[in-house]
């Protein structure tokens, strides 16, 4: 079972998802930045933001996971479980732990786990495609 996909999902359709044992993940919007030193304006995005260890509702998964495979929820839950155990043993043993087209999760240092998610979601709606652009020296735009 694939249950990075459902994480994908919640993360588009409730905008926040926590996966237990692990923590939470949160889509967040990043208004239109315009950068003065390098001359290029980027229009608005989504990136995800995680917390470790925050969050112990995870029934938003654990439903979701359920009505998506017509299983029971203590079914789902056990799934859910493997999948996050498997993130924490792989994490454990010194290697990168991925969610697929989430990110991945990694513990440097002292046992700091960070997240480092694989892109912005700037193709949502709010950026209306537009894509990152440079701003030329005689009032000029460019396409970067």
């Amino acid at each position: 079972m694939n249950i990075s996909h459902y994480i994908q999902e919640l993360l588009f359709t409730k905008q926040k998802v926590v996966l237990p044992y692990i923590g939470s993940f949160e889509m967040v919007s990043k208004p239109a930045h315009i950068d003065g030193a390098t001359g290029t304006i980027t229009p608005p995005s989504k990136t995800i933001k995680f917390s470790h260890n925050e969050g112990t509702d995870y029934s938003t998964l654990v439903n979701h996971v359920a009505k998506r495979n017509g299983i029971s929820p203590a079914k789902a839950h056990k799934q859910i479980c493997i999948f996050a155990e498997e993130l924490n043993n792989r994490m454990h043993n010194g290697e990168e732990a991925e969610i697929e087209g989430v990110g991945i999760l990694r513990i440097i240092g002292s046992g700091t786990v960070i997240f480092l998610p694989f892109s912005s979601y700037s193709n949502l709606g709010e950026s209306f495609g537009l894509p990152t652009i440079s701003i030329a020296k005689k009032g000029k735009i460019e396409q970067v």
